[in-house]
């Protein structure tokens, strides 16, 4: 990444140094300078307060990745990144959509011991000549889609694990993504195996490798 720290230091009071933190400040101190210059969806998921805070609802470290999704509208190709949330931690699963996909690249390692998603450590997010790129980092493997813009909208979560509403009121539903998004990527399997399923119509994006 280029302004996003995955191997940042820090000095605690006592004066010890800790190695190997991750920090997105450099990125926040920089997004002012070039967050006019993203899309308009880009440039909202970016601002976001909470998107990297670190204890908050809707930061995206730590969320897993569980379906990636291809497709084609209006004669330009779209992607779709969908995470599943961490009980510890979010209330809401999250759907990116990236419209007008002119790149991308996947590098998803199977990672080690039981857990089968990649989760996210932390992410990026930067104009270009084609409207934005956006980077995931990931345990393990990293993300990359270039793209005229994208929409990030947080879905409320199905999960046995979740705290009862009692006040009464309805959880506000926030829908987003496309059905019928093809062909699919998903990511959970054992040893993280990712099918890809292609109908035969199917005009894959191209890969940037």
């Amino acid at each position: 990444m280029k302004y996003v720290d995955l191997n940042a230091s820090m000095t605690l009071s006592a004066g010890d140094a800790i190695h190997g933190v991750i920090s997105p400040f450099p990125y926040l101190e920089r997004l002012p300078e070039f967050a006019d210059a993203l899309p308009a969806g880009a440039r909202a998921f970016a601002a976001d307060r909470l998107h990297y805070d670190f204890h908050g609802p809707r930061c995206v470290k730590d969320l897993n990745l569980e379906r990636i999704a291809f497709g084609e509208t209006g004669g330009e190709s779209f992607m779709e990144l969908a995470f599943r949330h961490n009980c510890w931690k979010h209330e809401e699963d999250l759907v990116i959509r990236y419209d007008g996909v002119s790149d991308y690249r996947l590098d998803i390692a199977a990672p080690s011991g039981v857990e089968p998603r990649s989760v996210v450590i932390l992410d990026e997010i930067l104009p270009h000549p084609d409207g934005c790129s956006h980077e995931i980092a990931f345990r393990p493997g990293t993300v990359t889609v270039v793209c005229r813009d994208l929409t990030a909208t947080w879905v409320e979560a199905d999960c046995p694990e979740k705290q009862p509403q009692f006040d009464g009121e309805p959880d506000p539903v926030l829908h987003g993504g496309q059905s019928g998004a093809s062909p699919d990527v998903r990511v959970g399997a054992p040893q993280c195996q990712a099918e890809v399923v292609k109908p035969p119509d199917a005009k894959p994006c191209r890969s940037w490798r």
